[in-house]
């Protein structure tokens, strides 16, 4: 027995490793180990591809049936993973939603991010084929969201949104919208870059180059193809190979150079015809086909259509609206009125099915006959092919010797030529900064200078304005003042008023302007220190919060400080003054208040006239006294302004 699972496992490395024809009926049923039975299926689906849609199902079923009956709960999922591929690659998309609805509630799904990365592109990649591009791009968009913030190491995530950065791309060069294709191709190129992924890279230059070409932008669709095609990656798979040739020949085809158009598609489908994807070959056939049509060549084009037509089954949707309507157009044109009508038809009735939900298909078991005989010839036949490979490895002892020479100094002269891609890079990526960095210290001091000009201006302009003001005030006290001490005290409240603008422009970042609110909070602490004699001297503020430019603050603060000043009882009297002020758009009011008002004195009517021109003159406003038996209650002044 246990020479047995040594010879099975033996055998089925051996024959994965080289590709041959396999057997795989024959293997599963030998096979006493569970995982090597799962792989077996695993690589019998794949090896289908898409030859035969009805065998791969009836595989499939067997593939889920044993899963369910003795495999773990990464193999009931790989089963049924491989049956939404199976749906999608045969355009089979509604049973595609609705089996990875069923498959979104397996335990295997629901413990392990890959599994619902991998089922979640499907379940969008399923929406874009059915040309429900919004949704798609939706869903990729959350799957984006959930890759950056899983706790998975940075490597897999940077491989999975490169690659759902791809996928976006498909999307929008679906919907035409050509230069956010190329966006999002752009940015998942960086990303595969950063994990020298080659298959992703060249994944994105193909992209690319389909796009530019559609565009118009010939020369870069040539060019992407070339990078395309230079990769190791595609020159080892004929698949991928002939991608590349067709990627060529449509950007040969964008710039009329129909020479090597032609040998370029003519060499994609040399490539093609030696792989099992049929659905590749169809499309090469209907392009060369149209290649013969646009150089009127009918005849030659038919022959081609022709050949393309024997393939249509094996064609997703829309390669088949591609076919079909190229064949209407054709036979339009050389007025074969029967197959043309035929082929509009049939271009409508397949556009029609892109969305109609198709039946479910009856699954079958695959029959297998028991024939003992071919089971022990294929037993003989892999326990020699075992001696073969055992033999294999005793003659390559030297060659190995040789080969892990050569990589010794391939990978030391790769080390060699990665640091100094490195040291480039950082020599450039210093440079970038230091120019960066001298940029914005150039623009910064050029800022600073112009503040420092715009600075010693305001601080000429508001001394001068403050001058002129004093002598104002003075000239006033000069006619109508005889007390020299009140006049010197009023003088210097005023001064102190200004004084305190320009301490509040310092401590502020905007020299244009200040608050109002700070403002008088610090007036009113100065102006009750100047008569702490007077003990029951309260000043309530409520101030909306606004500003107030230099050339409307400094009068106002002198209005404010006159009327203080203009309030106060010297007979040391309780008095609880309030200032209010309001601001509605571009209207502020401001109102004082006194609980217990004094008659005025003939030397106090200068502080009501300096008062009224100051709001007149200065500010433009208007101000209202309210007496009663010549005292003032109350002080209402406002004006207008623009600014803040």
């Amino acid at each position: 027995m246990i020479i047995r699972k040594i010879l099975t496992i033996s055998i089925c490395f051996l024959l994965f490793e080289s590709r041959a024809d396999i057997n795989y009926d024959s293997l599963i049923r030998i096979s006493d180990s569970t995982h090597v039975k799962m792989k077996l299926y695993s690589e019998w689906v794949n090896s289908i591809a898409d030859l035969d849609a009805e065998l791969q199902d009836q595989i499939i079923t067997q593939f889920i049936i044993a899963a369910e009956r003795e495999g773990s709960e990464f193999d009931i999922y790989n089963a049924y993973a491989s049956k939404v591929y199976r749906y999608r690659l045969f355009a089979e998309y509604e049973k595609n939603l609705v089996l990875i609805e069923r498959i979104e509630e397996m335990p295997y799904y629901q413990k392990h991010i890959e599994a619902q990365f991998y089922m979640q592109t499907q379940n969008a990649l399923t929406l874009h084929r059915m040309g429900n591009y919004d949704g798609a791009i939706e869903l990729y968009t959350r799957v984006l969201k959930k890759v950056r913030n899983s706790k998975k190491a940075q490597k897999w995530k940077t491989f999975r949104l490169g690659k759902v950065l791809r996928m976006i791309g498909e999307v929008y060069e679906s919907q035409k919208r050509y230069d956010k294709a190329i966006n999002y191709f752009r940015k998942s190129i960086i990303l595969m870059s950063q994990m020298d992924f080659d298959p992703g890279v060249y994944n994105n230059y193909k992209e690319l180059s389909s796009v530019y070409a559609k565009k118009g932008w010939c020369d870069s669709a040539l060019i992407f193809a070339r990078l395309s095609d230079s990769f190791f990656y595609a020159r080892g798979n004929l698949f991928f190979a002939a991608s590349s040739e067709r990627n060529k020949a449509a950007a040969y085809g964008c710039l009329n150079d129909f020479e090597n158009q032609y040998f370029n598609l003519i060499s994609a489908l040399d490539k093609v015809e030696k792989t099992k994807y049929r659905s590749l070959e169809f499309s090469v056939l209907l392009d060369i086909a149209i290649y013969y049509y646009d150089q009127k060549q009918s005849s030659s084009s038919f022959n081609f259509l022709d050949s393309a037509e024997a393939l249509l089954i094996r064609a997703p949707q829309s390669e088949r609206l591609r076919f079909f309507n190229f064949s209407y157009q054709i036979n339009k044109e050389e007025r074969r009125w029967t197959k043309s009508y035929e082929a509009k038809a049939k271009y409508q009735e397949v556009k029609n099915e892109i969305y109609d939900t198709r039946t479910l298909a009856n699954l079958a078991f695959l029959s297998i006959k028991s024939n003992n005989l071919l089971e022990d010839k294929d037993l003989r036949l892999m326990q020699d092919a075992n001696q073969l490979e055992i033999l294999k490895v005793e003659n390559s002892k030297f060659n190995q010797k040789i080969l892990i020479v050569s990589l010794i100094v391939l990978g030391t002269l790769i080390i060699a030529l990665i640091t100094l891609f490195f040291i480039i890079r950082n020599n450039i990526k210093n440079k970038k900064e230091y120019n960066e960095l001298l940029g914005f210290t150039n623009a910064k001091t050029s800022e600073l200078l112009q503040q420092k000009e715009q600075l010693l201006r305001e601080i000429h302009h508001r001394v001068k304005n403050n001058l002129q003001i004093i002598i104002s005030v003075l000239n006033l006290h000069k006619s109508e003042q005889t007390d020299k001490a009140r006049v010197l005290e009023s003088c210097r409240s005023q001064i102190q008023t200004m004084a305190l603008i320009h301490e509040e422009i310092y401590k502020s970042e905007d020299l244009k302007s200040i608050s109002f609110h700070k403002y008088m909070n610090e007036m009113v602490r100065y102006f009750l220190k100047a008569n702490s004699t007077n003990k029951d001297l309260k000043i309530n503020l409520k101030l909306d919060e606004f500003e107030l430019d230099l050339d409307t603050i400094i009068p106002t603060g002198l209005i404010v400080n006159e009327l203080f000043s203009l309030f106060i009882n010297e007979d040391g009297q309780f008095q609880n003054i309030v200032l209010t002020a309001r601001k509605n758009e571009d209207l502020y009011v401001f109102t004082i208040e006194d609980s217990n008002p004094k008659k005025l004195s003939s030397k106090e009517d200068l502080r009501v006239r300096i008062v009224e021109k100051l709001v007149t003159k200065q500010l433009r406003g208007d101000i209202h006294f309210e007496y009663i038996n010549r005292m003032i209650k109350t002080v209402k002044f406002n004006f207008r302004i623009t600014c803040k």
